[in-house]
């Protein structure tokens, strides 16, 4: 019987107060926590409220381990805490809430995996809450809906384990741990995307690539104008001819053929009796596959008799298209995947088989062949029973029931294909030049950047003309999980190079972005930032306090939810450049809503944020911004905490021309905007430790300057040198945007 018994140190309950979950939060992009998405929440503990591991009885450790910590190790990413681990069974124990954080990150975990997201957790606290005796825990989401009922899961499962006389659930008795995860796992599953999808996801956010699964096996990489859509490994810029090419297997080999390609005699039949003539015109063994097809669907191999041809023309023919009658090419199977007419990953694939032991039957010893945990629909699949395995075991001598005796092999599929429970290892590094050589004109033949080539021939590591082979197949949309786990051999990173041929170099697929934070004039400023970007036809995405545009054009976006307005227009093919607008206050309560900007503009904060909230707001900041931040040069608190960042990274904006803090600053190898006068006329200037890099006439009203447009301007100026915009541009710009103005000066300091 388990060891409830509670310690001594426990105060006796008199009141029962269920431990619950109060608010949970999503902030979304980077925020104070965490440099991308994170759940922040709420939990009252009541009763359990204070409490450790050690208090709930020696089996505590043993019983939460089972239930949480053993999580299958299979799993692409899956990591172990062992610190936690050691803790947790040592006779000190851990507080309950590191307890339900860790029991939530498994629950995360595994549903993660269910849904084939293989991006691992790197982020997961508990900090102090604002109501006394509460706690917060905070981690990182990649599914907010789904992460949001994991916690609620965790803590069911958690209070389970606890001794009768501390359980405290806030559900109460109706809530079951085996039940309540059951549910959120069957949620999980309508939400699985396939592996293709999930290496590529994970792959693209290693680059720091913005990626958005669409749904089903489309996938949107890059953000606005340099956006790219993927449909599983098929680029966006493959033709539909091509891809239609490649599922006609017949038409396929023709072509290859016809380019002096090897590949087997093929003759294309649509009756029982001409699959008969076609067999025995190319001699017996025969392979009989469909027309069109995938994952080894309906394919016989090793078919020696016309009764064995009626049976496999039937399995071939239930999709109602021909079928092909193929010359039978002794040896391996071998997949050659070629990204951007290069061979980057070769696996070598048998057929799933087991190993009789003169006990168990057949049949038996695919049950254990499929609990294996390595078959988890990622690394290997399940063998399903059916007709295309019976026939192979009858044409064997076998049935589900037979009892092989020990040590006998029995192939399950007569095709060696992974989705049907083929086993695949790497060698990569074995595959003959000439091997290589011709995958990738057998993929350029197609018209296919992206193709997986399926190879028969004795040995990978000499060349075809030597020893044979044969081409089979042309796959226009390859798998890339299978190469990236295999379940032999090293992994190859082949997501890496699909991604490199749709953004090559360094670019990643992303517009500049621009966040203006404060709440006095920053929306005049995005404005005038905008309108600079005009001149050279950009098209810039600006959500303000009240309104969303595309250029002049009011777009039909609510902006009272500026974060998710901001995200639509990254999803705008037409965007250049995305300019937004938040107060400090925001930035804190809901999370930045991006991942990451190119340039900041630090406002004076309004009283009503508060003083800490102004400073954290400006730490998310520092946090996101991977170029320039903009603040004015008399912003003593934004200052104080800049000087954590180089100063070149920062560009200064004031209107007092001999400010010494601006001196200091471009001295130190920072630049700034300032204003300065000569002759009488008032001009805005961009400085940097060579000089002055831009000269332009500041905006005047009849006469007589303009003190808030001068401001407003030498704010945006700032911002677009701190997007990367050069001086003759700003200048060209600022003329555009203020005609009544002369351009006085351009140095190229």
């Amino acid at each position: 019987m388990p060891d409830h018994t509670p310690t001594s140190s426990l105060v006796p309950l008199r009141d029962h107060q269920p431990a619950r979950l109060i608010k949970g939060e999503i902030l979304r992009g980077c925020n104070q926590y965490h440099h991308s998405t994170v759940i922040r929440q709420e939990i009252d503990f009541g009763n359990i409220r204070g409490i450790s591991t050690r208090d709930a009885g020696a089996s505590f450790a043993t019983q939460f381990t089972q239930r949480f910590i053993q999580a299958d190790r299979t799993q692409p990413g899956s990591i172990i805490n062992e610190r936690f681990l050691a803790a947790l069974r040592s006779s000190a124990g851990v507080g309950l809430e590191e307890a339900l954080l860790e029991a939530t990150l498994y629950v995360e975990s595994s549903m993660a995996f269910v849904m084939h997201r293989f991006e691992p957790i790197t982020y997961a606290c508990h900090v102090g809450a604002k109501s006394p005796g509460n706690s917060l825990l905070v981690w990182e989401t990649k599914v907010p809906k789904i992460s949001l009922r994991a916690m609620y899961v965790a803590l069911i499962g958690l209070t389970d384990l606890l001794p009768a006389e501390l359980r405290a659930s806030y559900l109460g008795a109706s809530a079951e741990f085996t039940s309540s995860y059951a549910a959120l796992e069957d949620d999980a599953t309508q939400r699985q995307i396939s592996t293709t999808t999930s290496v590529i996801l994970l792959a693209a956010k290693a680059r720091k690539i913005a990626c958005e699964h669409l749904g089903g096996p489309h996938v949107r990489l890059g953000q606005g104008a340099a956006q790219r859509m993927l449909y599983a490994s098929v680029l966006s810029d493959t033709s539909h001819a091509a891809t239609q090419l490649s599922r006609d297997k017949a038409k396929t080999l023709r072509t290859l053929a016809q380019l002096g390609l090897p590949v087997p005699a093929q003759i294309r039949v649509a009756s029982v009796d001409s699959a008969i003539e076609a067999a025995e015109k190319l001699g017996y063994p025969v392979v009989v596959k469909p027309l069109k097809g995938k994952q080894a669907g309906g394919v016989t191999v090793g078919i020696e008799s016309p009764h064995e041809l009626a049976l496999a023309f039937a399995r071939a023919h239930t999709s109602g298209s021909d079928v092909l009658v193929e010359s039978f090419v002794p040896g391996a199977t071998y997949r050659l995947l070629v990204i951007g007419g290069r061979c980057v990953a070769a696996l070598c694939i048998v057929p799933p088989s087991v190993l009789g032991d003169s006990e168990h039957s057949i049949e038996e010893l695919i049950v254990a062949l499929n609990n294996d945990p390595l078959r988890n629909s990622v690394r290997l699949f399940k063998v399903a029973i059916d007709d295309d395995l019976t026939a192979t075991l009858n044409r064997q001598g076998y049935g589900l029931d037979s009892v092989p005796s020990n040590g006998t092999p029995i192939m399950l599929r007569s095709a060696a294909n992974v989705a049907v429970g083929g086993i695949h290892t790497d060698v990569t590094d074995l595959v003959h030049p000439a091997n290589r050589a011709m995958a990738e004109r057998a993929a350029q033949a197609i018209g296919l950047a992206v193709a997986g080539i399926d190879f028969l021939t004795r040995d990978i590591s000499l060349p075809f003309d030597d020893v044979g082979g044969n081409i089979i197949e042309v796959n226009a949309r390859p798998g890339l999980c299978m190469h990236t786990f295999p379940r032999h051999g090293e992994g190859r990173s082949v997501a890496d190079d699909l991604l490199q041929l749709v953004f090559p170099g360094a670019n990643a697929g992303r517009i500049r972005i621009a966040m203006l934070v404060g709440d006095r004039g920053v929306d005049a400023v995005a404005k005038s930032l905008a309108s600079l970007f005009r001149v050279d036809n950009a098209v810039t995405g600006l959500v303000t306090k009240k309104a969303v545009f595309v250029n002049d054009e009011r777009q039909a976006l609510d902006s009272r939810h500026r974060l998710g307005a901001m995200r639509r227009l990254l999803r705008d093919p037409r965007i250049d450049l995305l300019i937004g607008t938040r107060s400090a206050r925001s930035v804190v309560n809901r999370g930045l809503g991006l991942d990451a900007l190119d340039a900041a503009m630090i406002s004076t904060s309004a009283a009503e944020d508060g003083l800490p909230a102004y400073q954290t707001c400006i730490a998310v900041l520092m946090m996101a911004t991977r170029g320039a931040i903009i603040c004015g040069a008399q912003n003593e608190v934004a200052l104080s905490m800049l000087t954590q960042c180089a100063p070149d990274r920062i560009i200064l904006v004031s209107l007092q021309p001999d400010d010494p803090r601006v001196e200091s600053h471009v001295h130190a190898g920072g630049r700034a905007v300032v204003t300065d006068e000569e002759r009488g006329r008032k001009f805005i200037i961009a400085r940097n430790r060579n000089g002055i890099a831009m000269r332009v006439d500041a905006p005047n009203a009849g006469g007589n300057l303009d003190a808030p447009k001068v401001e407003t301007l030498a704010f945006a100026v700032a911002l677009a040198l701190g997007l990367g915009a050069s001086s003759q541009r700003i200048v060209n710009s600022v003329q555009s945007a203020y005609p009544e103005n002369l351009v006085s000066h351009l140095d190229k300091a």
